[in-house]
């Protein structure tokens, strides 16, 4: 049982890298400003404030 625990954790963490990685390659190519604006990140702000009001 403790085997396959540490396999799903290693994958879990493989995975966690890869995406990681994902993202500091968008950054250096993009730009910062750009890679945000191409994943989204400004509409989750947007969102919670049209909820709060």
């Amino acid at each position: 049982m403790a085997i396959l625990s540490l396999t799903v954790e290693s994958v879990s963490t493989r995975t966690a890298f890869e995406a990681r990685d994902r993202v500091i390659t968008d950054v250096q190519t993009l730009g910062r400003r750009r890679s945000q604006k191409a994943w989204g990140y400004h509409r989750q702000p947007r969102v919670e404030n049209a909820v709060f009001r």
